[in-house]
């Protein structure tokens, strides 16, 4: 017959009825634990609620003009709060980069004419498909100027937009001028600091392996 001992068994001993009781002090999973873990996961997976969509803007921001190049008619719109990023980039979590002053004339042509776009099923036509080619061609000859020097986005020339068009620039487009050289600036100062600190990761794992 077996001697074996019913509480390191995992039970608390035979009941009359023959039946083997659980140990009561067994407590390997515990609701309250499946229920936070439960609570992280919810958490976690959470979607971030799309902010209050305000008016329609004027002037689009850099990624709005990609939109509207892929779906004809699109709207940069702003939101109807204190944020400063368009509804669209706020909503997909991009960074909302303003049009470069050297692209500014092309944009500007080729937003006019999606303004006027009521049906993005119907074909937008030649003149649309056109400005559109031009703006994208603009905007990928400032971004290269754009990615050497924070200053490239004021010294890229407008080479496809009429003289004399570049210096007809509204306020509104000033301010996403000044916004882009800020955001470029903030870009360039992460990309120099950002070596220094995983020099500085190397230099104390080189530490500890000493």
């Amino acid at each position: 017959m077996s001697t074996a001992d019913p509480v390191a068994a995992g039970v608390d001993g035979v009941g009359t009825s023959g039946r083997v009781r659980p140990n009561s002090n067994d407590k390997s999973i515990r609701p309250s634990a499946r229920k936070s873990a439960n609570k992280v996961t919810k958490k976690r997976t959470q979607k971030k609620k799309a902010p209050p969509i305000g008016s329609a803007r004027d002037f689009p921001c850099r990624p709005c003009v990609t939109r509207a190049a892929k779906s004809p008619g699109h709207e940069c719109t702003s939101q109807n709060n204190t944020g400063a990023a368009c509804w669209d980039c706020a909503r997909n979590g991009h960074t909302c980069r303003p049009v470069p002053t050297g692209a500014v004339a092309a944009v500007r042509a080729f937003w006019e004419l999606n303004r006027q776009i009521d049906d993005a099923n119907k074909d937008p036509g030649d003149g649309w498909r056109s400005a559109a080619q031009r703006a994208a061609q603009q905007l990928r000859a400032c971004g290269a100027a754009v990615n050497h020097s924070p200053a490239g986005a004021q010294a890229c020339a407008p080479a496809l937009a009429p003289r004399g068009e570049a210096g007809e620039i509204t306020l509104e487009e000033r301010k996403v001028a000044a916004l882009e050289v800020i955001a470029e600036a903030a870009r360039l100062w992460t990309q120099l600091n950002k070596p220094d600190e995983e020099g500085r990761v190397e230099e104390e794992e080189e530490d500890e392996d000493n």
